[in-house]
C-alpha cells in the first residue's frame, strides 16, 4: 500500500516497507532491519486507494471559464484561446493544466511578456490553492499547433 503523509514525508513508502499508521504518526522501515528508518508526527493525508476523485462544482467551473474568456478577450490577438484540463500531476496531486495558443507574432516578439501575463491574469481571477489545485501553463503558437495537430489543442 502507497501511502502519502504531509508535510515532511516526501517519498511514499513502496513495495516490501513495513509501514505503521496512527492518525498524526507515520512510520517505516524499508527492508529488514536494515536500510532506511523514518518516523515523524506528520498528518496523514490519505491512504492512495481511497483518495476520492477531484470534482469541480459547477460554480468553480463557471469561475474558470469565466476567468480563461477574460484573459483571452483581454490579451487578444496575442493569447488566441485558452483550454484547461483537470487531473493528477506527475506528484499525484490534483491540478489545472492550461494549453494556451499564443499568435505566431507573440510567440516570436514578445514570449515572456505575454506567458507572463497570462500566467499572472489566470493566477488574479482564480485561487488555486483553495480550489485544492496546482496550476500548470504549456504554451504553444499557432503554427505549432498547424504542424502537430493535436485535437486537444483544437
Amino acid at each position: 500500500m502507497n501511502v502519502r503523509a504531509l508535510p515532511t514525508c516526501k517519498n511514499p513508502v513502496g513495495e516490501g516497507a513495513n509501514l505503521t499508521l496512527s492518525i498524526w504518526k507515520a512510520q517505516y522501515n524499508k527492508g529488514r532491519g536494515r536500510g532506511r528508518t523514518w518516523s515523524g508526527d506528520v498528518p496523514v493525508r490519505y491512504a492512495q486507494d481511497e483518495d476520492p476523485m477531484y470534482l469541480p462544482s459547477a460554480d468553480s467551473k463557471q469561475q474558470v471559464n469565466a476567468a480563461v474568456s477574460e484573459v483571452v478577450n483581454l490579451l487578444a490577438p496575442d493569447v488566441v484561446q485558452i483550454r484547461y484540463d483537470i487531473g493528477r500531476d506527475w506528484s499525484g496531486d490534483w491540478a489545472i493544466f492550461f494549453r494556451v495558443l499564443l499568435s505566431d507574432e507573440a510567440s516570436r516578439m514578445r514570449l515572456r511578456e505575454v506567458t507572463t501575463q497570462v500566467v499572472r491574469r489566470l493566477a488574479e481571477r482564480l485561487d488555486f490553492p483553495s480550489m485544492g489545485l496546482f496550476a500548470y501553463h504549456n504554451f504553444r503558437s499557432v503554427s505549432e499547433q498547424a504542424d502537430l495537430r493535436e485535437a486537444a489543442w483544437a
